[in-house]
C-alpha cells in the first residue's frame, strides 16, 4: 500500500468465502429454476417446492459448509488513510476492515453486515408484533354458525387439525392462515357473509392447505434466511417464486378436496374485487396502479389454473420430477463447493482485489529560480553590525554560506518545479511491471504470501485503479 500519504482502500472478495460460495451455486441453478417456473414444467407440488427452495438450499449448505471448514464469510475491506496520527496506518491489511484503537479494535465491516441484518429482523418482528395486536381485537368464529361445520369437515377430509378460525374486521386480503404456534384462520366477517357456500368452502379449503403444507412456518424460516443473506440476488428471487408456488399449490390442494375449482375461483375473484376497493390499497394514485397491475396479474394466472385444471402426474412422472429436483440442488450444492476451490487452487485466484488510491497530496515547490535568487541575495538584517562595548567585535555573516548554490536548471525543470539539485526519486506505488507483482506481502503469523496479478490497472497523476488476482502460498521456511 502507499507510502506516498495517497489515501484509498482495497475490496477483496475471497474466492472460497460463503459469499462467493453462495453466489456461484445459487446463480448455478437460478437458470435452470426459472426455465422450470416461468414454463411450468413441473406437475407435482413436491418437486415445484423444492425446485423454487432450490437457491436457497444450495445458499444454506454453502453456509454450513463454510462454517464446518472455518472460513470467511463475508469480503474483506482494507482501508488506508493519509491523515495524521494511529489511523494513518493500513488498518488491518491481511485482516478486515477495522477501527484501529490503542488497546482494541473492531471489525466494521462485520458491524455493517450486523447493523443490517438487525434492521431487517426488527422489521420482521415489528410485523409479527403488528400481527398480534391485530388479532387480539378479533372475534371468535363462532359467531357464524356458517364457518364452524365447514372448516371441522374440511379438516377432517384433508386430514389436517383442526384450526382456530376468528373474524377479524378489515383482515388484509380478506383471510389468511398462521401456524406458527398454533393452528389459525382469520377472516373478514364481510367477506364471509358475501360469499356463497360453495365459495366459502373453497376459500376455507385453500387456508387449510396452507396450513397443511406449513406455508406460514416454511415462509418465516424462508424470510429470516433472507434477512440473513440480503446480499445474495438469487435468494429474493427464490422468496417470490416460493410465495406463488404457495398460492399455485394451495389452490390446487382445495380443488382436489372440495372438486369445486369454479367455486374457489369465483370466491377468489370476490376477494380480489373487495380488496382492490379498499380504502387502504391506493395511498397515492402511482403505486396504486403498480400495485393493482401484479396483483390483477397474479390472480389471473390462479384463475386460468383453476379454470384449466392441469393434469395429475403419473407416479412414474412423479418420482421423475422428484428426483430432477434433488438433482438440481445437489447439482448447485456441488457448484458451491467446487468451483471456486478449483479456482483457488487450479487458477492460483485466493481472492480478486479491486484499489482505489486517491491521487498524494502535492507539495508546493518553489521554482529554482527564485532559490537561486534567494541564494545570492542578502536577507534582511544580514549587514555587518557592531555590539556595544570595547571588546566588541564586527559579527559579520557572509552571504548565504550555508547554501549551495542550485546552479544551472533546464527548462523541463523550470516548468515542473523540480530543483536542479534535487534527483526525482518520489516513490510512487509499482502498479505493474514485466514479470513482477503489482504487490506482494507476508502474513507472519499464518506463515503466508500474498502476491497480486494486475488484471487492469490505471495510474497516472490523480486517482489510481485497479482490479488484481491475488494468489496465496505459504512462506518458505
Amino acid at each position: 500500500m502507499p507510502l506516498d500519504g495517497s489515501a484509498g482502500f482495497l475490496l477483496s472478495l475471497l474466492t472460497e468465502s460463503f459469499a462467493v460460495r453462495a453466489l456461484v451455486g445459487s446463480l448455478a441453478v437460478t437458470g435452470v429454476a426459472m426455465f422450470l417456473v416461468r414454463r411450468d414444467v413441473l406437475r407435482t407440488r413436491p418437486a415445484r417446492r423444492l425446485t423454487v427452495l432450490a437457491p436457497i438450499l444450495v445458499a444454506a449448505v454453502s453456509a454450513v459448509g463454510v462454517a464446518r471448514a472455518g472460513g470467511a464469510y463475508l469480503p474483506q475491506l482494507w482501508v488506508a488513510s493519509a491523515s495524521p496520527g494511529p489511523a494513518s496506518q493500513l488498518l488491518d491489511l491481511l485482516g478486515e476492515l477495522r477501527l484501529v484503537g490503542p488497546r482494541n479494535g473492531r471489525d466494521l465491516l462485520g458491524a455493517a453486515y450486523a447493523i443490517t441484518v438487525v434492521v431487517l429482523l426488527s422489521r420482521r418482528l415489528a410485523g409479527v408484533r403488528r400481527t398480534a395486536r391485530l388479532l387480539r381485537g378479533a372475534h371468535d368464529g363462532e359467531t357464524l354458525p356458517r364457518v364452524t361445520p365447514v372448516v371441522v369437515a374440511l379438516a377432517a377430509r384433508m386430514r389436517t387439525a383442526v384450526p382456530r378460525v376468528v373474524l377479524l374486521e378489515d383482515c388484509p386480503g380478506g383471510a389468511f392462515a398462521l401456524g406458527v404456534r398454533e393452528p389459525l384462520i382469520a377472516m373478514d366477517p364481510d367477506l364471509v357473509n358475501g360469499l356463497d357456500d360453495q365459495e366459502l368452502e373453497g376459500l376455507l379449503a385453500h387456508e387449510l392447505a396452507h396450513l397443511k403444507r406449513r406455508d406460514p412456518r416454511l415462509g418465516m424460516a424462508v424470510g429470516v434466511f433472507r434477512d440473513l443473506t440480503f446480499f445474495l440476488p438469487p435468494v429474493h428471487l427464490a422468496v417470490r417464486w416460493l410465495r406463488r408456488e404457495q398460492e399455485q399449490s394451495a389452490d390446487e390442494l382445495a380443488a382436489e378436496h372440495t372438486r369445486r375449482p369454479g367455486a374457489l375461483a369465483s370466491g377468489i375473484l370476490k376477494v380480489f374485487v373487495r380488496q382492490s376497493g379498499h380504502a387502504g390499497w391506493s395511498p397515492q394514485p402511482g403505486c396504486a396502479a403498480v400495485a393493482s397491475a401484479a396483483a390483477e396479474r397474479a390472480v389471473t394466472e390462479r384463475l386460468e389454473r383453476l379454470v384449466e385444471r392441469p393434469r395429475l402426474a403419473s407416479p412414474r412422472r412423479r418420482i421423475g420430477e422428484i428426483a430432477a429436483a434433488t438433482a438440481l440442488v445437489a447439482a448447485g450444492s456441488a457448484a458451491a463447493w467446487l468451483v471456486p476451490g478449483w479456482v483457488a487452487s487450479s487458477l492460483d485466484a485466493y481472492s480478486l482485489s479491486f484499489v482505489y488510491l486517491s491521487a498524494p497530496p502535492v507539495a508546493e515547490v518553489e521554482s529554482p529560480a527564485f532559490a537561486t535568487f534567494r541564494a545570492l541575495t542578502p536577507s534582511a538584517g544580514s549587514a555587518v553590525r557592531t555590539l556595544p562595548g570595547p571588546s566588541a567585535a564586527p559579527a559579520s555573516r557572509p552571504l548565504a554560506e550555508h547554501l549551495i548554490c542550485p546552479c544551472i536548471e533546464s527548462i523541463s525543470q523550470l516548468r515542473g518545479g523540480v530543483a536542479a539539485t534535487v534527483a526525482d526519486s518520489t516513490p510512487r506505488m509499482l502498479w505493474r511491471s514485466a514479470g513482477h507483482d503489482a504487490w506482494e506481502v507476508a502474513n507472519l503469523r499464518e506463515r503466508v504470501a500474498l502476491r497480486s496479478r494486475p488484471l487492469f490497472a490505471l495510474t497516472d497523476n490523480g486517482p489510481r485503479v485497479g482490479f488484481f488476482v491475488v494468489a496465496r502460498s505459504p512462506l518458505l521456511p
